[in-house]
């Protein structure tokens, strides 16, 4: 999804912290099945981290 939404293989990689982009590209590629409960998870956990990064960045 990440890859859908227009970021990079090198910044998944590092996201994800996989030494080599060839192991992110196999992740990538593979067909996005995922049950609705499971995205909502994820997603709630991506608005979590960009509220803290959020909060750090106001603070420097």
């Amino acid at each position: 999804m990440a890859h859908q939404g227009g970021a990079s293989m090198e910044e998944i990689s590092k996201a994800l912290t996989h030494s080599d982009t060839k192991t992110t590209k196999d992740y990538v590629d593979t067909p996005a099945i995922v049950t609705l409960s499971t995205f909502n998870k994820f997603e709630g956990q991506l608005m979590r981290a960009k509220e803290k990064a959020s909060k750090l960045k106001q603070l420097y």
